[in-house]
């Protein structure tokens, strides 16, 4: 997984991420829950990915690290089913096909991505943000973080942090 730390998200977007805390999900303002965690988890991860989109099987490895290869194929087909149902009438925002899967980053705000965006400037600017660091310190995900892909997260907003601090 690549993390997206250069482009910024488009803060007006229709669907909205919360990352800080506990995670939650809003398509435009209005809270969406998802019958499993694994729909949230797979739409934070491609939400925090560079392009929006992730290969089939690695996006299948990180949900289910511990499955058997042959029981990931049907939980993604679950997954993907939820993923659309609980996105509605927005569905379209979700792609897939045999190999990728991706969501349409121009509609997707995530709390972290915009702040990583912020301290990225700052830090090409050689500037300290005490403030913003402290923000990025701030643990993301917290129902989730004991999947290696929200510690992967957790790190690069310290090693951001480390950099903005005085």
């Amino acid at each position: 997984m690549v993390a997206s730390t250069e482009t910024p998200n488009n803060s007006n977007g229709l669907l909205h991420l919360q990352a800080i805390g506990e995670p939650r999900i809003a398509i435009a303002g209005t809270e969406v829950a998802f019958p499993t965690r694994h729909a949230a988890q797979a739409l934070f991860l491609l939400a925090l990915d560079e392009n929006g989109e992730l290969r089939v099987p690695e996006l299948g490895e990180q949900l289910w690290p511990d499955a058997a290869t042959s029981q990931i194929p049907p939980r993604f087909a679950t997954m993907v089913w939820q993923l659309r149902r609980g996105l509605g009438e927005h569905r379209d925002l979700l792609e897939r096909n045999r190999r990728i899967i991706r969501v349409d980053r121009s509609q997707v705000s995530v709390d972290i991505v915009n702040l990583r965006s912020e301290a990225q400037q700052l830090i090409a600017k050689g500037a300290k943000d005490d403030a913003l660091a402290k923000e990025l310190k701030k643990p993301i995900l917290v129902t989730w973080d004991d999947y290696p892909w929200v510690q992967e997260q957790q790190e690069i907003n310290g090693e951001l942090a480390a950099q903005l601090s005085a």
